[in-house]
């Protein structure tokens, strides 16, 4: 059942009644129910909760007046409110959808929110400028917490700087604390709601008593103040520290863990044709591809070269980068290994581009890796008399689409050339021969290529007007390029005029080329279905006014159609997510699911991707760890913002999603992880990277380190049944030695794709209080962890668990590791939360040294899991793994 725009949470179901509440999140819309794949009529449903659509202006001092647009503020005011910066505002007017209030001469930094009948609207940042003092923004400035959890903020000047030495408070401490740390840590202690401050700038908290709703806000980045304008998931990496990449107005990229703090800040600068912010692309090592297309100006003679900066993805700095002689055909596309595609080309004449060809770039050294040429076409004119001047052109090839790189690992392009010959008699009609040959370029990322004839056809023009082809033509109007799960492409043409030709390509060459019924005038492949067909759009000669979301096969054959959706995610019962167009043929912002037979299933929440066109900016769109750690990313209210969600089990393929991966940068991953075969022998790190990782919990408890280490280590009661939220251990339990098998099974292994998994006990010392295991063959990991119990003082104990890994081997699945990585930390803060709540014991919160590393770290970073990107900590995870620096 719909209520608004998102489904209700059904409490009571008859065939006469229905009784649902409305979900978080949810706006006006309409009431509709779903049965046996058909949805009723659908009735007006207003939902009666606060909502901004924008506030003028979006800064001022104390005293400025504030004008608030929106719905369902409610009119009469009665016990409404208005929130403006870090306290209520003075309110001047007020109506449902507008009210009017002014600055509190008391207010800092913050967010303008509106209540009515108890219940806060959306935020929307509000910057009140400081009268003395260096002007700060707290980030993130909207946060969710839940009773016990802890947390820390920054505070940045203009530039992104953290900036210390402030005064931090809590306006109520019975529901949020800080340390006396700098940054202080949160604590939230009780259900409600407080405003942190600091300098002169303020953060917005609500602490929850138990799980956050879904479609609850978790953390709002407002960005650097010019608004954010896009958002972009960063792949997962341990050379890079974001979990989405926040693009600014003013031309920066912020990099925002998944906390939602700023790791680091990057100039990325105007294109030369001023027409934008450059274009950027998600890395696969953790960073961005900033790349700019360069620019022919107008009087022909005058080029500057396209170019491509890398930017390291741990420290935001720039990497040499490479410049071209000329202008880009497109946007560049990345490898999984770093390089670069970029298609470039000479001129051969001032008024046309003829050498065309495709380039690799090694994004570290800004240098070209190898150019590999394409055919260019010819235009040659021959007069018989003197008195007749005809010329001669080299032409550049057409390209046609977009390059991508394909679930094979190479970079295709498609593209057209023609040799034409015209003749003729001064005066007379001329004689005209074209030759027209259409070739798939396959390009690896070492340089190796090879070219597939797609087609070949010949026009013939004689003076007569008579016309003779040669060969079958094929459309060159439109383009769709798919991957093929990891053999190939799939390549759809059509034309305006009609005619679809689907052509499967694999191994270099054309097996599969099939002409649709003219019937059918577009079918665009857009996702690739867990039974290896497709998703897509189908547009019929017999409807001209709608687009029809479609599963069919590479040979045409539809299997089935509904209008007015298209296709957002495939999902692994072999179903597909779908956005819907609104009766004006716009998108309607509005998500909904399909099973594989399409009949629908239900509305989702709202998905709006990273390359989408959409003109909602509230819908939401899953990072790369999205389902380990049910989350998503939005823009709501013009910020990066992290939602609640509903973990998404991906079709697995290498076209789950637009744009090969949550990046959308074009290159074809597959996203479930796949399982590989189980058995006893040690599993060793083999492929880089390599590194270490700890959590870490120190707590106040009369306990000694024998008691927990009997009680909770050897056990592993902590990730028993229940008591894991994430994982279960089972096995030769307790664990009293070494050469002891533990079998570790994710409590969704449906959403993981990933059975159980084995570790073979290695080191067994109850003096030191340590145990630590091997992964065996079969895990999604390769190396090993430890778990230690010591004190480091009265009643003062540290729990802890590091590791020491990589990729397991054979995953066909590049992300795995990564998805099994963020999990698995995630589980180990539940193993350590579980000792803390099991004791009755108290977290201590300060800087934590480990290992005589140098500086402190902080506590909420420990228990949440600590990446040891630089291998500051390795010796030490070493050391407890197998008292060594190295270990076999």
């Amino acid at each position: 059942m719909t209520l608004g725009t998102a489904p209700g949470v059904v409490t009571s179901w008859s065939d006469a009644q229905l009784i649902a509440t409305v979900a978080t999140g949810s706006t006006s819309g309409t009431a509709q129910v779903l049965q046996s794949g058909v949805w009723s009529n659908s009735v007006p449903f207003t939902i009666n909760i606060p909502q901004i659509t924008s506030i003028s202006p979006t800064s001022g001092a104390g005293g400025t007046v504030v004008t608030i647009t929106g719905v369902s503020f409610g009119s009469p005011q009665g016990g409404g409110s208005v929130w403006i910066g870090s306290i209520a505002g003075t309110v001047v007017s007020w109506g449902n959808t507008q009210v009017v209030a002014s600055v509190d001469p008391s207010a800092v930094s913050g967010i303008v929110k509106v209540s009515q009948n108890g219940t806060w609207s959306n935020s929307v940042t509000f910057n009140v400028p400081p009268s003395s003092g260096t002007p700060v923004t707290l980030v993130p400035n909207v946060i969710s917490m839940v009773v016990g959890d802890t947390r820390s903020l920054q505070a940045l000047n203009s530039s992104g700087q953290s900036v210390t030495g402030l005064s931090w408070a809590s306006s109520n401490p019975t529901i949020a604390t800080l340390s006396a740390d700098d940054p202080p840590i949160i604590t939230a202690v009780a259900a409600g709601t407080a405003t942190i401050t600091a300098g002169s700038a303020s953060s917005d908290l609500t602490v929850f008593p138990g799980l956050l709703p879904t479609g609850t806000i978790i953390w709002s980045n407002p960005g650097d103040g010019s608004g954010v304008k896009k958002i972009i998931p960063a792949v997962p990496s341990s050379t890079g520290v974001a979990d989405v990449f926040a693009l600014q107005a003013d031309c920066s990229a912020q990099a925002i863990t998944s906390d939602g703090v700023v790791a680091w800040t990057a100039n990325i600068g105007m294109t030369v044709n001023g027409y934008g912010c450059k274009p950027v692309l998600a890395d696969f090592q953790g960073g961005l591809i900033v790349t700019d297309p360069g620019r022919e100006y107008s009087d022909s003679t005058t080029l500057v070269g396209g170019s491509v900066q890398k930017l390291d993805g741990i420290t935001g700095q720039p990497y040499p980068a490479y410049v071209a002689s000329n202008p880009f055909f497109s946007t560049p596309v990345v490898h999984t290994d770093g390089t670069t595609f970029a298609l470039v080309s000479d001129p051969n004449q001032l008024d046309a581009f003829t050498n065309s060809f495709i380039i690799g770039i090694d994004p570290t050294t800004g240098t070209q890796k190898f150019s590999i040429p394409l055919t260019h076409s010819t235009d040659a004119r021959y007069a018989y008399s003197a008195d007749c001047t005809l010329l001669s052109h080299d032409l550049a090839p057409d390209i046609r689409g977009y390059p991508m790189v394909a679930g094979d690992g190479y970079a295709y392009v498609y593209y057209v050339y023609t040799f034409s010959t015209d003749t003729q008699v001064c005066g007379s009609p001329e004689t005209f021969h074209g030759e027209t040959h259409a070739r798939m370029m396959r390009v690896g990322s070492a340089g190796s290529s090879s070219e597939t004839a797609v087609g070949d056809w010949t026009v013939d023009t004689y003076p007569d007007g008579s016309i003779q082809h040669g060969g079958t033509a094929l459309p060159i109007d439109e383009v769709s390029m798919i991957t093929n799960a990891d053999q190939g492409v799939f390549l759809s043409l059509s034309n305006i005029t009609g005619g679809v030709h689907l052509i499967t390509i694999s191994g270099g060459s054309v097996t599969s080329h099939v002409t649709l019924p003219t019937q059918i005038q577009r079918m665009t492949p857009v996702l690739q279905a867990q039974d290896g067909t497709f998703f897509g759009d189908v547009e019929y000669d017999w409807d001209s006014y709608n687009v029809y979301l479609a599963s069919f096969d590479s040979s045409g054959n539809i299997k089935w159609t509904a209008p007015n959706y298209y296709a957002q995610i495939a999902t692994a019962d072999g179903g597909v997510i779908a956005g819907s167009y609104d009766a004006n043929g716009n998108y309607s912002g509005l998500s909904f699911t399909f099973d594989a037979n399409g009949n629908s299933t239900g509305q989702t929440a709202s998905l709006t991707p990273p390359n989408s066109y959409s003109t909602t900016a509230t819908g939401q769109w899953p990072s790369w760890l999205g389902t380990a750690l049910d989350t998503a990313y939005s823009l709501a209210s013009g910020a990066a913002t992290s939602v609640t969600s509903n973990a998404i089990s991906y079709a697995a393929t290498f076209a789950a999603m637009p744009g090969g991966n949550q990046s959308g940068q074009g290159t074809a991953i597959q996203q479930v992880q796949s399982n590989q075969a189980q058995d006893n022998q040690e599993q060793l790190p083999s492929i880089p990277p390599v590194f270490g990782n700890l959590n870490m919990i120190e707590l106040s408890t009369d306990k000694s380190p024998d008691y927990v280490f009997q009680h909770y280590l050897q056990t592993f009661v902590a990730a028993i049944g229940s008591n894991n939220e994430i994982m279960t251990f089972s096995g030769e339990l307790p664990v009293t030695g070494s050469g002891q098998k533990l079998t570790i099974t994710l409590r969704a292994p449906l959403r993981y794709g990933q059975g159980p998994f084995s570790v073979l006990t290695e080191r067994f010392d109850p003096v030191a209080h340590t145990i630590a295991a091997v992964t065996l063959n079969g895990h999604p990991l390769a190396g090993w962890r430890y778990w230690r119990v010591y004190s480091i003082g009265t009643n003062d104990l540290m729990v802890e668990t590091g590791a020491y890994d990589g990729s397991g081997p054979g995953l066909t699945n590049y992300v795995g590791y990564f998805i099994t990585q963020g999990t698995i930390s995630k589980s180990w803060r539940g193993y350590l939360e579980y000792i803390k709540k099991d004791l009755g014991a108290q977290q201590i919160l300060r800087g934590i040294q480990i290992g005589g590393v140098p500086g402190t770290a902080n506590p909420n970073t420990m228990l949440n899991g600590l990446y040891d990107y630089l291998g500051d900590y390795t010796n030490y995870i070493l050391n407890n793994v197998c008292q060594s620096q190295s270990c076999n």
